[in-house]
C-alpha cells in the first residue's frame, strides 16, 4: 500500500518516503510514527497508541515523541506553529490532517522484496548476518588491522548466538567494498553489519551500524569513542554493545512488520518473534496473547528450541505475578517442562539455561537456578539478563554474590531493556538483605518507576522507605498497590520472591501491616 499525500508518496512495502520522486531521509522510528499516522489519518491518536504502535515494549520519554515529531515535521516542511501535516491536540494526542490518497505498491525490484516475501521466511531459515572489515576514516596511520580485527572480533562472539546465521570471516570479508545488495544476494543474508573507524589524534571514534539489507533500512546505530591506548578495551566494548543490542534490535524489527498480519499467516519464527512483543508488555491479556503465540510457533516446528523457552518465560510470568485465574501450579510446571524441553533442543541456548534457572525460583529451588543462569552467562558472556537473575538469585539465597556488580554489568549491556526495573530491583533487595536502607530506597523507587515495573516493586519501595525513615513516600507506594492489586499481602511478596533470610521476612511483614498491607 502507498499513501499519497501533497507532493509525498509513503510506501509501507518499500519503508521509503518520496517528495516528488525524490527520497526523504528519515530514521527508522520517524518512518513509524509517520506511517502510524497517516495510516489513522481519519481519526485521532493518543499519545498511548503513538506509544504502543512505534514503541513497543519500550520507554520512552515526552521529550522523545516530542523530538521525533519535530524530525517529521521537518521533513514533511512542517512546524508546530502552521500544522499543515501534523496536528497536535492539546490533551488529546495528534492527527494526521493532509487530504490522503491510498494507492496500490508499485511491483518492488528484487533488490528490495514485497513484505510478503520476507514474511514467507521458514523458521529454518535462521536470519543471517555478515560483518564486514570496517570502514577507515580520514587519516589512517596504519589503522587497517583494527579494521580487520574489530569484525572478526564481532563474528566470534555473534556465532554464540544459536538462533543467527553468521557468514564466516573467509567468506565475508570478500565483499569489502562491493555494493551491499551483492552481500544478500550471493550470501543470502539478510542483515548486514558495518561500521567506521576515525581517528582524531589520539582519540578513536568506532560507528557500528546494522542494516536490514532487504528494505534498505538501518536497524541499529550506535559510537563508541576511547583512547588509542585503550583500542583492546574499546574492542572489548564494541564487542559487548553489539551482543547485547542485536538479539533484541533484530527480534523488534522482525516483530515490526508481522504485527498486523493475521495469525493463521505467521509462521513459526514470525509467531515466535511477534510473541517475544506480547510476552515484554508484561501485561495480563499480552502475556496470554504472547502463549497463544509460542505454542503456535511450536505446533509449526516442534524442535524449535527458543519458542519452547519462550513459552517457558511466558508461563513463569503467569505464575510470579499470579495474574488472575492463573493456575499457579499448572504454569509452573509448563515453565519448567518448556524449558527443560528448549535445553534437550539446543543445550548450548543461552536463554534456554536461563529460562530453567528462573523457573527454579518458582519452587523454591534458588541453588540449582543459580548453577542454571550461572551457565547461560558462560554460554553468552554478553547476556544481561542472565548477570540480572544471578544477581537475584544470590540475594534470595543469602549467598555471597555480587548484586551490585550484577546490576551494574546488565545495565551496562542493556540500558533499555524491558527487565531494567529489576536490573536496579536487586539492588534494592539486596541493600535491604544488608540493613542498608537509605540505599535500599533510594534504589527501590528508580526499580518501582522504571518502566514495566511490577507491583512487587511498589511492595519493596514500601518497606525500604518505611525502614529508611520515609514513612510518607511509604505511604504512596503502599497506595499505588493497593491500587494497582487490591487486596495484595505480604504473602504475595515471598511467594514470589522466596527469601532465604527468615529476620528480613519478619521484619517485611511487620512494616507491610503498618500500611495495611
Amino acid at each position: 500500500m502507498e499513501y499519497r499525500f501533497d507532493k509525498f508518496t509513503l510506501s509501507k512495502a518499500r519503508v521509503e518516503l518520496r517528495s516528488n520522486d525524490a527520497l526523504v531521509a528519515l530514521e527508522p522510528k520517524t518512518f513509524d510514527l509517520l506511517l502510524f499516522l497517516v495510516e489513522n489519518h481519519h481519526r485521532a491518536v493518543s499519545k498511548d497508541q503513538v506509544l504502543e504502535a512505534v514503541w513497543p515494549g519500550v520507554f520512552v520519554s515526552d521529550a522523545s515523541i516530542s523530538q521525533s515529531l519535530k524530525q517529521l515535521r521537518r521533513a514533511l516542511g512542517d512546524d508546530g506553529k502552521n500544522q499543515n501535516f501534523i496536528k497536535t491536540l492539546r490533551g488529546k494526542g495528534y492527527r494526521f490532517v493532509a487530504d490522503v490518497t491510498e494507492v496500490a505498491s508499485k511491483p518492488a525490484t528484487p533488490r528490495d522484496p514485497p513484505l510478503s516475501t520476507l514474511q514467507g521466511q521458514q523458521t529454518h531459515q535462521l536470519p543471517g548476518v555478515a560483518v564486514l572489515p570496517f570502514d577507515l576514516v580520514g587519516e589512517t596511520n596504519g589503522d587497517l588491522i583494527m579494521s580487520v580485527a574489530i569484525a572478526h572480533d564481532v563474528i566470534q562472539a555473534l556465532s554464540r548466538l544459536h538462533w543467527l546465521r553468521v557468514i564466516a570471516r573467509a567468506t565475508a570479508f570478500q565483499f569489502k567494498d562491493r555494493p551491499l545488495n551483492e552481500v544478500t544476494e550471493q550470501l543470502g543474508v539478510k542483515y548486514c553489519l558495518t561500521g567506521t573507524i576515525e581517528r582524531l589524534a589520539d582519540r578513536l571514534m568506532i560507528t557500528v551500524e546494522l542494516v536490514d539489507l532487504l528494505r534498505n533500512s538501518i536497524v541499529w546505530v550506535d559510537q563508541f569513542e576511547g583512547s588509542v591506548d585503550d583500542v583492546h578495551d574499546l574492542r572489548a566494548k564494541i564487542v559487548r554493545g553489539t551482543m547485547a543490542s542485536i538479539e533484541m534490535r533484530i527480534s523488534r524489527h522482525e516483530a515490526r512488520f508481522l504485527q498486523s498480519a493475521a495469525t493463521e499467516s505467521l509462521d513459526a519464527w514470525s509467531s515466535f518473534h511477534v510473541g517475544l512483543v506480547h510476552m515484554y508488555r508484561f501485561t495480563q491479556s499480552s502475556n496470554a496473547r504472547a502463549i497463544s503465540l509460542f505454542d503456535r510457533a511450536i505446533s509449526l516446528d516442534p524442535a524449535f528450541a527458543k519458542a519452547h523457552a519462550a513459552l517457558s518465560f511466558a508461563h513463569f510470568q503467569s505464575a510470579f505475578n499470579v495474574y488472575e485465574g492463573t493456575d499457579t501450579a499448572q504454569s509452573t510446571k509448563i515453565a519448567i517442562a518448556a524449558a527443560e524441553r528448549s535445553l534437550e533442543l539446543d543445550e548450548f541456548d543461552h536463554f534456554a539455561n536461563f529460562v530453567r534457572g528462573r523457573a527454579c525460583w518458582l519452587t523454591g529451588d534458588l541453588e540449582p537456578g543459580l548453577d542454571w543462569v550461572s551457565r547461560s552467562i558462560e554460554i553468552n558472556p554478553n547476556f544481561a539478563q542472565g548477570y540480572y537473575s544471578k544477581g537475584l538469585l544470590g540475594v534470595l539465597s543469602d549467598t555471597d554474590i555480587d548484586f551490585e556488580g550484577a546490576s551494574e554489568q546488565a545495565t551496562l549491556l542493556s540500558p533499555m531493556d524491558p527487565l531494567i526495573y529489576g536490573f536496579h530491583g536487586i539492588r534494592a533487595l539486596g541493600y535491604l538483605n544488608q540493613g542498608a536502607y537509605s540505599d535500599a530506597a533510594l534504589w527501590a523507587n528508580k526499580s518501582a518507576n522504571a518502566p514495566n515495573a511490577l507491583v512487587i516493586m511498589d511492595l519493596v519501595a514500601v518497606i525500604a522507605n518505611d525502614l529508611a525513615g520515609h514513612g510518607d513516600a511509604a505511604q504512596r507506594w503502599a497506595s499505588r498497590a493497593l491500587e494497582r492489586y487490591p487486596g495484595i499481602d505480604g504473602g504475595y511478596l515471598f511467594s514470589a520472591l522466596p527469601f532465604r533470610n527468615p529476620d528480613f521476612q519478619t521484619v517485611a511483614l511487620q512494616v507491610l501491616g503498618k500500611y495495611g498491607i
